[in-house]
C-alpha cells in the first residue's frame, strides 16, 4: 500500500530552460539524493525547476607561471642529514639508559654509553656510504636504458644529475658521521642529552608506580605496637637463633 501512494515519475530529462512536466497519479513525490527541485503545481500537473550547475571557467595551463623550484644546496641536505642522525643516536641511547635503569637497575657511566653512541653513529655512517655505493651503481645503469621511465624509481640518463647529487650528500654525510664519531666532546655531550630524556621516562614510570600503590596508613597505633612486638618476639629471635650461639 505503502509503494502504491508513491508518485511513478517517467524517465524525462530536463528541457534546455531546466523545465520537466510530471503528472502526478497520486500520494506524495520521493526525494531522491541532495538534488533539490523547485516546483509548482497546475492542474494536476507538477512543473519542476532543476537547478543547473554553474560552469567554471578554467583557464589553460600556463607552464611559465608557475614559479620555478630551485633544488636545495647540499649544505643545507648535509645538515639535515646530520640532525636527523643525531636525533636517532639520541634515540637509541635514550632508550638503552631508560631500559638499563628500570629492567636490569645499572647504575649510569657515561664512559659506557660514549662508546655505544660511537657504535651507533658509525652503523649509520656505513648505511650511508652503502646508499652512495647503491645510488652509484643505480647512475651508471641509467646511462644505458632508453625510452620512458615506468617508475619512480626507474631512472633514465635524465636523471643523472640528480643521482650525481644524492651520491654527493651520501657520501659527505657518511664523512662528516666518522668525523663525529672520533670526537670525544661530541659524544659526550650528546650522551648527556639522552641522559636527560631517559631521566623523563623513568620519573614517569616512578610516578605510575607510587600512584598505583597506596599506602596504609595505621589509624590505630595498638595494631603498630603489635606488629613491633611480634617482629621483635618472633622474627627477631628466628634470625637470631638461625644465625649460631656466636651471634649477638
Amino acid at each position: 500500500m505503502k509503494d502504491q501512494n508513491r508518485v511513478q515519475i517517467p524517465p524525462l530529462s530536463p528541457s534546455r530552460d531546466g523545465v520537466v512536466a510530471v503528472t502526478i497519479l497520486s500520494g506524495e513525490i520521493p526525494l531522491f539524493g541532495r538534488r533539490r527541485a523547485r516546483y509548482r503545481s497546475e492542474r494536476g500537473v507538477m512543473i519542476m525547476k532543476f537547478r543547473r550547475r554553474r560552469k567554471r571557467d578554467f583557464k589553460p595551463f600556463d607552464p611559465s607561471a608557475v614559479e620555478p623550484q630551485m633544488p636545495i644546496s647540499l649544505e643545507y641536505a648535509l645538515e639535515e642529514g646530520l640532525m636527523i642522525a643525531e636525533y636517532a643516536t639520541r634515540l637509541s641511547l635514550r632508550n638503552a639508559i631508560t631500559i638499563g635503569a628500570l629492567r636490569d637497575s645499572e647504575p649510569f657511566h657515561s664512559a659506557r654509553f660514549v662508546i655505544e653512541a660511537r657504535e651507533v653513529i658509525l652503523r649509520l655512517a656505513e648505511e650511508s656510504s652503502d646508499a652512495a655505493a647503491r645510488v652509484a651503481g643505480e647512475r651508471d645503469w641509467a646511462t644505458y636504458l632508453e625510452g620512458p621511465a615506468e617508475h619512480v624509481h626507474d631512472y633514465r640518463p635524465a636523471d643523472d644529475l640528480n643521482l650525481r647529487r644524492r651520491e654527493a650528500l651520501s657520501r659527505s654525510l657518511a664523512e662528516k658521521l666518522v668525523e663525529r664519531a672520533s670526537d670525544d666532546a661530541y659524544l659526550l655531550e650528546l650522551v648527556e642529552s639522552a641522559r636527560r630524556d631517559a631521566w623523563f621516562d623513568v620519573a614517569r614510570s616512578i610516578e605510575e608506580v607510587l600512584a598505583a600503590r597506596e599506602i596504609a596508613r595505621d589509624e590505630d597505633p595498638t595494631d603498630r605496637l603489635l606488629r613491633i612486638q611480634e617482629f621483635v618476639e618472633i622474627d627477631l629471635r628466628a634470625l637470631i637463633d638461625s644465625a649460631g650461639p656466636g651471634a649477638k
